[in-house]
C-alpha cells in the first residue's frame, strides 16, 4: 500500500504538536504570528492558519485577538482553565466585559463564514 505525503499544514500541525507535547513550548508561551511562520517556511499564510486552527481546536493553543496565539495544552489542565485565567487579565488589563464578548463574537463570525 502506497504511503500519501503529508499535506503541508499537517506537517506545521505535527511539528508544533510535537514540540508543545515535549514542552518545548509550555503553557503561556507565544507561537510566531501566521504571518511570520509562513514567510519562514516559504508557504501561504492559509496553510498555516489551518495547522494552527487544527491545534487551537485540538486544546493545544488559544488565538487571543490583537494579542498573539497561545499555548494552552498543560498535561492534567483543561483549556477552560487556562481561558478563564487570560479572561482575567484581560480585564485586569482595563477590556471591558462587553469588549470581549464582542471580540469573541466577531472571532465566530469569521469562523461560520469560512465553513
Amino acid at each position: 500500500m502506497e504511503r500519501t505525503p503529508l499535506a503541508l499544514y499537517e506537517i506545521i500541525y505535527d511539528h508544533y504538536r510535537k514540540l508543545i507535547e515535549n514542552s518545548v513550548y509550555r503553557k503561556g508561551d507565544v507561537l510566531p504570528s501566521v504571518r511570520s511562520e509562513a514567510l519562514s517556511r516559504g508557504v501561504n499564510p492559509t496553510t498555516v492558519l489551518r495547522a494552527y486552527r487544527r491545534l487551537e481546536e485540538e486544546g493545544y493553543l488559544l488565538t487571543i485577538p490583537k494579542k498573539g496565539i497561545y499555548v494552552c495544552y498543560e498535561k492534567g489542565k483543561d483549556r477552560l482553565s487556562y481561558l478563564k485565567e487570560e479572561l482575567k487579565k484581560l480585564l485586569g488589563e482595563g477590556y471591558t466585559a462587553e469588549e470581549i464578548r464582542l471580540s469573541l463574537e466577531s472571532l465566530e463570525g469569521r469562523k461560520n463564514d469560512q465553513d
